[in-house]
């Protein structure tokens, strides 16, 4: 058999006399048992393991380890589950991470449509009818996304499992969409944007029709400020572009926040993601070296 990328070592199965050719012992130094049962668990081969090694004793066999692997377990499924845990963290930092990026975007669209809310409010909408106009835009917006990712995370799941096989050095017998997947794709598309976007379409709901008309005439009569305030308006005042670029920043000060804590977060993922990498590569390499 093939050598496996995890444990490099070649199988093949040769009788005694190559055996013999080869310089190794024509004794057998290794005896593989299989339990006869339907669906044994791990006492019945633990009893059967033990009445093999009394009766090889009996036989001034001795028997210097019993290995028993958990029954139907794969050997490296502990692997494969600590690798299927990473990604399902990344997966969920990913999700808290599109959170961030739906209020971004319904909150820079609300900002952008105040006047239309005010327009609507003036001619009689309700706050229901403003929850229910932007709700439909978020569920558009998650109906495209998911439109998108069922097919992608089909091809990313592919190529995954994939790798892993061809690293384990097995076989897929199948591959496919469970519908307990599909049902969780379904929420992160339209449940977690829903509750993400709540807050800005509840302000934007919320809105009167003076605030919505008039933000700009509101803002400029109480701009007045203080002293120190006016000093340091008056030394920026040849510098245009900077202050407008300052004061764009600092305007939205909860979007601001959120676009920090989103990009902070996103670069302690690409480095966790590397770091996570290069340590797996490291220890495969220290375990394979350990058994040459």
């Amino acid at each position: 058999m093939p050598p496996t990328t995890v444990q490099p070592g070649v199988y093949a199965y040769i009788d005694e006399a190559t055996a013999g050719d080869l310089g190794l012992p024509a004794d057998f130094n290794q005896l593989y048992l299989t339990v006869a049962a339907a669906a044994p668990d791990r006492t019945a081969v633990e009893t059967t393991v033990t009445a093999v090694t009394e009766s090889l004793a009996d036989d001034n066999i001795m028997v210097t380890r019993a290995a028993i692997p958990e029954p139907g377990v794969h050997l490296m499924q502990g692997n494969v589950d600590t690798g299927l845990l990473m990604i399902s963290i990344l997966g969920g930092l990913t999700l808290l991470l599109s959170a961030f990026l739906v209020t971004n975007v319904m909150s820079a669209v609300i900002a952008q449509q105040v006047p239309v809310i005010g327009v609507l409010k003036a001619l009689g909408s309700t706050r229901g009818l403003v929850l229910r106009q932007y709700g439909r835009m978020v569920i558009l917006f998650g109906l495209m996304a998911l439109a998108l990712a069922v097919p992608l995370g089909l091809v990313g799941a592919w190529f995954m499992s994939d790798m892993l096989a061809g690293q384990l050095n097995f076989d897929i017998p199948s591959f496919g969409l469970p519908w307990q997947t599909l049902l969780v794709q379904l929420a992160g598309a339209l449940l977690i944007p829903m509750l993400a976007a709540l807050g800005p379409v509840r302000s934007a709901a919320g809105m009167t029709i003076r605030d919505a008309l008039y933000p700009v005439q509101e803002t400029a009569s109480g701009a007045g400020g203080t002293g120190g305030r006016r000093t340091l308006q008056s030394y920026f005042a040849s510098r245009t572009s900077q202050l407008i670029a300052w004061r764009n920043v600092a305007r939205r000060k909860l979007r601001l926040a959120l676009t920090l804590i989103a990009l902070s977060l996103a670069g302690a993922m690409f480095i966790a993601t590397f770091g996570l990498r290069l340590g797996l590569h490291q220890a495969i390499e220290v375990l394979v070296g350990e058994f040459p």
